[in-house]
């Protein structure tokens, strides 16, 4: 028992103002996460050098509000997605991009032919159709019931 009460002296002092704050309880972020940032409705957070100056920022305001994907960008990206899968070669606009992206492809086509990976492992356009032929977030509540109400420590074998 000794030792778990000398357990806290190996922690350090907590004498900046950072680790001073995070003791009482305040966050880091100073209330500016989040579409209802309690900064925004606090008329005394501009005081805080840290919030004044992300207030500062241009895209400050609007950050949340341009950041909502519509369902038609979803299905334009997933759309995109499906068709990039098709294909073996890349569609870069750039041409030092193209040259990179086709020498890697080659390279990797190359160590399927050599068996430096097995043929059934190499990601290839028929096996990215699984992956895009369903919605983005469809197995997003799947359970695996090797992990289910398991903490890391309780078995759960990776």
């Amino acid at each position: 028992m000794a030792f778990a009460s000398n357990f806290q002296s190996f922690s350090k002092d907590y004498t900046s103002p950072a680790d001073q704050a995070w003791r009482t309880g305040k966050g880091p972020d100073r209330g500016t996460l989040g579409p209802n940032r309690e900064a925004d409705t606090d008329s005394t957070s501009f005081k805080d050098n840290y919030v004044a100056n992300l207030q500062d920022n241009p895209g400050y305001k609007d950050f949340y509000n341009g950041s909502v994907y519509s369902a038609d960008a979803a299905s334009k990206s997933q759309q995109q997605i499906k068709d990039q899968s098709k294909r073996t070669s890349s569609t870069f606009k750039n041409s030092g991009d193209k040259s990179l992206a086709d020498n890697f492809l080659g390279k990797y086509r190359e160590g399927v032919e050599r068996k430096l990976i097995q043929k059934e492992d190499a990601v290839t356009p028929d096996n990215l159709q699984a992956f895009t032929n369903e919605p983005a977030a469809a197995r997003i509540s799947e359970k695996d019931p090797n992990t289910v109400n398991k903490f890391p420590s309780q078995g759960v074998s990776i």
